[in-house]
């Protein structure tokens, strides 16, 4: 019988439930558990958003860390509970990706439910003569083979997929304990330089550069005749005054308001949210970005891109925000913006917001209000050996540039850099 189901009660070390899927952070918090425990099994428990399925990771580590982590997925809990399958791995973004794609598949009525054996992780795996490309992690779980009318259709949802080119564009390399210093950028891994064509858009009309508008060239006036011609010497008559035309009373009456039902504001605004934190989700991100830089075009109005990351200051160690700790930043940043700010989560602790009509100025006096809401009390009340960090960039538009791409980048630099100062806010190019 394998070491993980011969554990007794007393070999278990049980982390609270997560309501969302666990990312990389909450994994490595669990080896960080594990590493106080050695000899007990891990259990992550947790409920799938969507499918409402029951889930608990189970990680196993050995004595001096001689073999790598031992990763254990299984739907439900207790002695009916379903063994998914077990994998020993060091890579956490892997297991990660594994357990994203196999918690989402929901086994149809009566569809048995087969234990995958245990093999490498890899960026391409085949069950059951299908493939499952992590690339494409939308994909379900369980794939049939090419054609194969029973296995399930992934889904073709243009935000589902932007909120995953968003994970892989903003998916920061795995962090290690830092060590003690002045600031936290020294401890925390950085992570990769926004790639201008990671974003995608199916808004062609709304991308920069195409759809420029066009000016309408004034036709020339024909000359005048040479006895029409006014005498330069002459001082030009002053022109006309115009007297503001009356107001006109409205010939036919006004016909009575068109009812209109409400509820769909409520449900068109219910998808663009992500499930699992509650905040926007990147693709309506992206969606309103554009907007922004459509409406920019028309009318010059300016508006402002925040990138800012969010960490843990525990004793002399400065840790990534795990996933455990997520509701209640997010409750705080919900006391600063609004219902027309755009606030999505990234990937750990980084989050970006657009803030509509706002310029450089109005932004840098609303992000000293940001980060004092986020760093003024620690999360657990009373204890005085954590804190809270926040770093913050700004960039806004047309003051920085004229492109909303290259002002995500600019607002990520300026975050980074920020991370240096003893006032970790920071407007690009300040």
């Amino acid at each position: 019988m394998p070491l993980f189901d011969s554990l007794s009660t007393t070999q278990v070390h049980r982390l609270p439930k997560m309501n969302s899927v666990p990312t990389t952070d909450d994994l490595r918090y669990a080896i960080a558990e594990g590493q106080k425990r050695i000899g007990k099994t891990i259990e992550l428990p947790f409920e799938h958003p969507n499918n409402h399925q029951f889930f608990v990771v189970k990680l196993n580590l050995s004595v001096g860390n001689k073999n790598p982590p031992s990763w254990t997925l299984q739907r439900g809990d207790g002695p009916n509970a379903i063994r998914l399958w077990n994998r020993g791995s060091e890579d956490v973004l892997m297991v990660q990706n594994k357990i994203k794609i196999d918690a989402q598949y929901v086994p149809a009525d009566g569809e048995d439910q087969v234990m995958v054996p245990s093999q490498p992780m890899s960026l391409q795996v085949n069950i059951g003569g299908g493939g499952m490309d992590l690339d494409n992690p939308l994909a379900p779980g369980q794939g049939g083979a090419p054609g194969d009318p029973s296995a399930p259709a992934a889904p073709n949802n243009f935000y589902a997929q932007a909120n995953q080119n968003a994970i892989n564009a903003f998916q920061a390399p795995p962090q290690i304990a830092p060590a003690p210093s002045d600031n936290w950028v020294d401890g925390l891994i950085q992570p990769p330089a926004f790639n201008a064509n990671a974003s995608r858009t199916n808004m062609p009309a709304l991308h920069p550069g195409t759809a420029q508008p066009i000016a309408s060239t004034p036709r020339p006036a024909a000359p005048l005749p040479l006895d029409q011609v006014p005498d330069s010497s002459q001082p030009a008559p002053a022109p006309p005054v115009a007297e503001p035309a009356a107001p006109v009373a409205p010939s036919v009456a006004l016909p009575p308001p068109i009812k209109l039902d409400v509820t769909l504001i409520d449900k068109i605004g219910a998808g663009m949210l992500d499930q699992a934190t509650g905040m926007h989700s990147f693709a309506a991100f992206v969606y309103y970005l554009f907007r922004e830089q459509a409406l920019f075009r028309r009318s010059n109005t300016p508006y402002s891109v925040v990138v800012f990351e969010v960490a843990l200051r525990i004793g002399n160690e400065n840790v990534a925000l795990p996933g455990i700790a997520l509701p209640m930043i997010i409750d705080r940043i919900n006391t600063i913006a609004t219902e027309f700010d755009i606030v999505t989560h990234l990937s750990g602790g980084e989050f970006a917001a657009l803030l509509p009509g706002l310029g450089h100025e109005a932004i840098s006096e609303w992000a000293p209000k940001l980060h004092s809401a986020i760093t003024s009390e620690p999360l657990t009340a009373g204890n005085r050996s954590e804190g809270v960090l926040a770093a913050i960039g700004m960039a806004s538009l047309p003051h920085t540039c004229d492109d909303p791409e290259v002002l995500i980048a600019a607002a990520r630099q300026a975050k980074e850099t920020a991370k240096t100062l003893v006032n970790p806010i920071l407007l690009f190019p300040t």
